[in-house]
């Protein structure tokens, strides 16, 4: 199970990077983290679902984990603590050089290192994003192969017991093929149109969500201590 995110041995310190774990999932019903790669499950309903809806649930969940790490850089930057990565570098800077001589983070406010970072952060949501529509999609497809699979095998069989010749089942199966392509794009369509609708909801919803967090940077200004003889590896704190 995922480990406690942006924990250190220095309270002053906090690790940006997104909590969990590859194949990590959320039960809905349990409220608690499941884990389909590894096979961990809370309850026999996420163990039952079908291996694509974990997936795409899977992807989904990354998408929130990787919101509320940005939750948590801000509430890091506003209590005064330097941000780091998982090697312990600044964020902000490009460089130990940046940091070290250049100290481009010293002085900084918490909003201009904020918004020095969200967009960097929001284009991996994005990127979770994208992971979760295609999985959507793919899901969707496989599923309405199978389905059609299932109808001609089941035809064939009818057509044989019927004693049907060769030229006129493929003639009859060929006509069913047609429709069913014609069903599968509409069906592939609307999922297309849902997932422009989702691009379009979450976008709005990073929208509020960043115009809300802008304002309670501004509620709480102070000089970010970002800078501070360097910010070193967090591991090495006792």
């Amino acid at each position: 199970m995922p480990a406690e995110e942006g924990s250190t041995n220095n309270d002053n310190v906090f690790v940006l990077e997104m909590d969990g774990f590859r194949g990590d999932l959320h039960c809905m019903t349990c409220l608690k983290i499941c884990n389909y790669e590894e096979g961990a499950y809370c309850c026999d309903a996420m163990e039952r679902m079908p291996e694509a809806d974990k997936k795409r649930e899977s992807d989904f969940f990354k998408i929130c984990l990787q919101r509320h790490a940005i939750d948590q850089m801000v509430k890091a930057l506003i209590a005064g603590k330097k941000v780091v990565d998982k090697k312990g570098k600044c964020v902000f800077c490009r460089t130990s050089k940046q940091h070290n001589e250049e100290k481009w983070c010293e002085g900084k406010t918490v909003m201009e290192l904020y918004l020095h970072q969200v967009d960097k952060e929001e284009r991996k949501i994005d990127r979770h994003l994208e992971r979760f529509l295609n999985t959507r999609l793919q899901n969707k497809k496989q599923a309405l192969n199978q389905v059609q699979a299932r109808i001609t095998r089941e035809m064939k069989a009818a057509h044989e017991r019927m004693g049907m010749n060769k030229f006129e089942s493929i003639h009859i199966l060929n006509k069913q093929g047609r429709d069913a392509r014609k069903m599968q794009r509409r069906e592939i369509e609307h999922v297309e149109t849902e997932n422009e609708n989702i691009r379009r909801r979450l976008a709005k919803k990073l929208l509020i969500k960043r115009e809300q967090t802008e304002e309670k940077i501004r509620n709480s200004e102070r000089p970010a201590i970002q800078f501070e003889r360097g910010v070193q590896n967090p591991t090495q704190h006792t």
